[in-house]
């Protein structure tokens, strides 16, 4: 509350919102950030700015209870509070004069004070996570070079990465972890005043919900991330998981769609250190049928030889191409093959006469063939019309009727 420094709550239950004071002593309430606790209650970690502590308020049973965190300097600007799994406090801050970085955090009743990072001008704009065993996890500004950074413990030990040095970056962070822990950062890059992420996962691009893959035909997988990863391919919805590459990187990898013609096609990856695992948000489609769209045989204008046209689906592009038959009284089967593979979607027939049947083929990308359909080049029949020149009213027309050639 600006107007009387206050720090202030406010919750809504039953569609009734409720306005609490919770520490009116001085000027007090910047940089707050709020948590709730296994059983609701809320937790405040915020700046007192008549003292320059950091404070944190609680509240339990209806009583809020406020204690004075770190009071060494100018403390408690850019806050950032995480409960672990017993309820305790973890709070995220700088001190301003100094411009250093600091974690606070209290078991069994002591407040810890550590110096996460003390190099130049340090720690705003802090965003605080845990992880599943309590280790923090924490995005800031490097307010001397502008940077985005990020902050990790483990074993005691503080490590402290560079995740973005372009221009000026990294106000206004906000972190999350994933299910493996991998770090995910939203932040400003206040030199192209524009919204940033960065991840430190393995983020699966393509393919997307919906996607239909022709069997045979050739699709990219693409994803975001550094480091080799497993490719794995389902065809029950997620049950279970085939190897289908391992070792991969780059951020995409083609392959030919084989042949397990599914509804229920999902893609996962694996990357081993660290951690990551991405998997398609939704299903796709394994194809293994192709409809044909068209197919017909006309005689050529010039009156000899046939010309031959189709369309399928999927086409061509999705295809290893078509093979054509035509009818042979001398072969076997009845028919020959006129053209072994194109991907052409017509065709000239130089030699092809009325009478002439032909079929049509479609090869996929793993050299299996589909039996598309028939076309019969049927002889031109003459029409006569009258009356010539025809104006208005009755026009007749005639013409032979009869069965096409076997």
């Amino acid at each position: 509350d600006f107007t009387n420094d206050n720090v202030k709550y406010a919750s809504k239950s039953g569609g009734i919102w409720t306005l609490e004071t919770v520490d009116a002593v001085g000027n007090v309430g910047y940089y707050t950030s709020l948590a709730l606790d296994a059983q609701g209650n809320p937790r405040i970690s915020y700046h007192d700015s008549s003292n320059g502590d950091l404070k944190c308020a609680s509240k339990s049973g209806g009583i809020w209870t406020l204690e004075t965190v770190d009071v060494t300097g100018l403390v408690g600007y850019y806050t950032s509070l995480a409960l672990d799994s017993q309820g305790n406090p973890r709070i995220s801050y700088q001190e301003f004069l100094n411009g250093d970085f600091k974690y606070a955090s209290k078991s069994g009743g002591i407040w810890t004070i550590e110096t996460v990072e003390a190099a130049g001008n340090v720690g705003q704009y802090t965003s605080l996570a845990l992880d599943p065993q309590g280790n923090p996890r924490i995005s800031y500004q490097d307010n001397t070079n502008f940077d985005l950074k990020y902050a990790s413990k483990s074993g005691g030990i503080w490590t402290i990465e560079t995740v973005d040095a372009v221009g000026s970056v990294g106000q206004h962070t906000s972190l999350v972890l994933d299910a493996q822990g991998n770090p995910r950062i939203s932040y400003y890059d206040n030199t192209n005043f524009d919204l940033k992420y960065a991840s430190a996962a393995v983020e699966l691009s393509d393919p997307s919900p919906g996607a239909v893959w022709p069997v045979g035909a050739s699709r990219t997988i693409t994803w975001n991330g550094t480091g080799r990863v497993d490719l794995y391919l389902s065809t029950d919805g997620g049950s279970g998981w085939q190897l289908y590459e391992s070792g991969l990187t780059g951020g995409e990898h083609r392959l030919i769609v084989p042949h397990t013609p599914t509804r229920f096609a999902a893609v996962k990856l694996e990357r081993a250190v660290p951690r990551s695992v991405s998997k398609t948000p939704g299903l796709f489609t394994i194809e293994t049928s192709v409809a044909l769209l068209s197919f017909a045989a006309q005689i050529s204008p010039a009156g000899t030889g046939a010309d031959l046209s189709w369309a399928s689906d999927p086409g061509p592009a999705d295809l290893a191409g078509y093979r054509i038959e035509r009818s042979d009284p001398a072969s076997a089967s009845g028919f020959r093959t006129l053209v072994s593979l194109t991907r052409e979607t017509t065709y000239r027939d130089v030699t092809g006469a009325a009478g002439g049947h032909y079929r049509l083929f479609a090869v996929n990308g793993l050299g299996e063939e589909l039996l598309l359909g028939e076309a019969a080049l049927l002889p031109a029949r003459p029409l006569a019309a009258w009356p010539m020149p025809y104006r208005s009213g009755q026009l007749s027309v005639s013409f032979a009727r009869g069965s096409p050639p076997a």
